[in-house]
């Protein structure tokens, strides 16, 4: 004789379904608390730890600043609001090729240090030399760059350290301190990040 077995339905009205809302995120006071995107979530605070990727010249409004990439994640939920800090600074990978002039010497460059609030950083700085030169130039531009940009960095927290490389001045400095060695046409970052 077979078993009967209840089986007991539920109903679609038992299973409530969380509505999802848009939150919108900010970049941090450095960047006047402007609304750099939002997220579709059931509720705000699940917006953590999200990454939001934007074009520089979004950002700052300037045109010239269009060749940059900077990315922000989302560190604090107040108020049904999420609120990001900045993370990396990227140049375009297209932009990279045009760098290269004939007649000049393109290098490049990778170290990371250490901000104010003990924050590691990866810099890569691209330079540009005013004629070709031997490699005991190169090394000597790369060695003497790592302590500049090291003695500047050591005295920013990582944020005012980002702020700076977005405005360029990290970049003008480190052009400036190096005419005493040997003197670069340009000076530019094609990434700024945060070591995680």
């Amino acid at each position: 004789m077979a078993k009967e077995i209840n089986v007991q339905k539920t109903s679609t009205s038992d299973v409530k379904k969380k509505k999802k809302k848009w939150v919108p995120i900010f970049a941090g006071k450095e960047f006047n608390n402007k609304e750099i995107g939002e997220t579709f979530i059931e509720e705000a605070d699940m917006a953590m730890d999200k990454a939001v990727t934007l074009n520089l010249m979004n950002l700052t409004g300037d045109p010239k600043r269009q060749n940059f990439n900077v990315r922000f994640k989302v560190s604090s939920v107040k108020n049904g609001q999420a609120f990001a800090d900045i993370i990396d600074y990227k140049l375009q990978v297209a932009q990279r090729k045009r760098l290269s002039r004939k007649g000049k010497d393109k290098l490049e460059d990778s170290h990371e240090y250490t901000t104010k609030d003990n924050v590691v950083a990866i810099i890569k700085p691209v330079f540009v030399t005013k004629a070709c030169t031997n490699k005991s130039v190169h090394a000597r531009v790369r060695n003497e760059s790592r302590k500049i940009i090291s003695n500047i960095v050591k005295n920013m927290d990582f944020t005012q350290m980002m702020r700076e490389v977005i405005d360029n001045n990290i970049q003008k400095e480190v052009k400036s301190g190096m005419k005493k060695f040997y003197p670069l046409t340009s000076v530019m970052f094609k990434a700024a990040v945060r070591k995680e």
